[in-house]
C-alpha cells in the first residue's frame, strides 16, 4: 500500500487509486519555522503509526524519521526565496540543506544541470542523485476549430484569451501578470481576455481586492471549480498560455500546453531554458514590462507563434510519463528488494 500525507489536505480521495490511503495533515500557519518544526513532529508520529519502507518528500525531508527517504528537489536553488513571507524559512533551508541531503537515501532532480550543480556545491555521492525529468501522461486535448469556438464562447465571451494556471496567493506572480495584461490591453485595445485558473482564488483576499480595482476586470475570468477535462480543453483553446514559476512541475503544465498546440510564455530561468529550449517565449523573471512585451509579440507575430507551436509539439513528445516515472520505479524496486531481504 501507499500512504499519501497531504498538507494542506484538500485533494479528494477519488483522485487516487485504491491502493493509496490519503492521510490529511492540517496546516493553518503557512510556511514558517514554527510550521516546519510542527510539521516534522506530525510526520514522525505518522511514520511510527504506518511504518512505511520509504518516505518520499518534496523539497525538504523530515530529519528525524527512522525510515529511508527519497527527496525530490523541484529546483536546486529552491532555497533562494525572494518574497518576504519566506525569508525565515529560506534561512533554515540554506543552513540545513546539507543535513537534508545527507538524510535522504535518494535525491531526485529535474535536469542534468541541476544534478551537476548539486554535486559541485554539496558533499553528496553521485550515485545517490538521479535525474527525473518532467513529463505528461497520455491525455492531451487537441481539438478542432469548432470545439475551440465553443470553449471560447462558454468561458471568454467568444474572444481569444491568455490562460494562466497557478497560485494567486501573496507570494505568487499573479499581480505582475495583471499589470502586464493591463499594459497589453492599453497598447492593443483588443478584446483579448485573461483566464486565471486557481481553485483557491476566491480565498485570496489581496488578489480579489486588487482585481476589484483593476481597469480591465471585465476581461479577466477567474475559474475555480474545473474538472481535469475542462482544464485540458481550456488550455487547448487558448491563444497562448502563461506560466510564471521559477521551477518546473513534474507533471509540467507547460508541456501539456505545448502538446495541445498552444504557445507558452514563461520566465527565463536556467532550469526552464534547459528543459524547454527554444520551444517557449521567455520573459525576464518578475519583469512586468518584458512580460507585457512578450504578450504583445505573440499577439502580433503569427509566424513566430506558429514556430513556437511546432517546436513545442515536437518537444512535448520527448517527455513521456513513463520516462518520468522510471527513476521512481527503480527506487521502489530497490526498496522492495531490501525489505524482502530483511524479512
Amino acid at each position: 500500500d501507499i500512504f499519501v500525507f497531504l498538507c494542506p489536505a484538500g485533494n479528494s480521495k477519488n483522485d487516487y487509486p485504491p491502493n493509496v490511503k490519503v492521510v490529511p495533515i492540517k496546516n493553518d500557519k503557512g510556511l514558517t519555522a514554527k510550521w516546519l518544526f510542527i510539521h516534522q513532529a506530525k510526520l514522525r508520529l505518522l511514520v511510527r503509526k504506518f511504518k512505511p519502507d520509504l518516505f518520499f518528500s518534496v523539497a525538504v525531508p523530515a530529519i528525524y524519521l527512522p525510515v529511508s527517504q527519497a527527496l525530490i528537489l523541484p529546483e536546486v536553488n529552491f532555497v533562494n526565496y525572494t518574497n518576504s513571507s519566506n525569508k525565515q524559512l529560506s534561512r533554515i533551508y540554506k543552513k540545513k540543506l546539507p543535513r537534508f541531503l545527507n538524510k535522504a537515501r535518494y535525491v531526485l532532480v529535474q535536469s542534468d544541470t541541476s544534478k551537476s550543480t548539486l554535486l559541485k556545491n554539496f558533499d553528496i555521492c553521485t550515485d545517490r542523485v538521479t535525474v527525473m525529468s518532467p513529463g505528461i501522461d497520455g491525455f492531451v486535448a487537441v481539438i478542432d476549430a469548432a470545439d475551440k469556438e465553443r470553449i471560447k464562447k462558454r468561458y471568454a465571451d467568444s474572444n481569444e484569451y491568455f490562460v494562466f494556471r497557478g497560485a494567486t496567493g501573496p507570494s505568487s506572480q499573479v499581480l505582475n501578470l495583471l499589470k502586464a495584461f493591463s499594459a497589453f490591453k492599453k497598447r492593443q485595445k483588443s478584446k483579448m481576455q485573461l483566464i486565471i485558473m486557481d481553485k483557491h482564488a476566491n480565498e485570496n483576499t489581496e488578489f480579489i481586492k486588487s482585481l476589484e480595482s483593476f481597469r480591465f476586470k471585465k476581461d479577466v475570468k477567474i475559474l475555480t471549480l474545473l474538472s481535469d477535462k475542462e482544464k485540458h480543453l481550456l488550455f487547448a483553446s487558448a491563444y497562448a498560455a502563461v506560466y510564471l514559476e521559477d521551477q518546473v512541475e513534474v507533471g509540467s503544465p507547460e508541456l501539456y500546453s505545448m502538446a495541445s498546440g498552444i504557445p507558452v510564455i514563461t520566465y527565463q530561468t536556467p532550469l526552464n531554458s534547459e528543459i524547454f529550449g527554444d520551444a517557449v517565449l521567455y520573459a525576464a523573471s518578475k519583469n512586468v514590462t518584458e512580460l507585457a512585451e512578450r504578450m504583445t509579440k505573440i499577439y502580433h507575430d503569427e509566424t513566430m507563434r506558429k514556430v513556437l507551436i511546432d517546436h513545442g509539439q515536437c518537444l512535448a513528445k520527448k517527455f513521456t510519463w513513463n520516462n518520468t516515472l522510471s527513476p521512481i520505479c527503480r527506487i521502489l524496486d530497490d526498496v522492495q528488494d531490501a525489505a524482502a531481504k530483511n524479512r
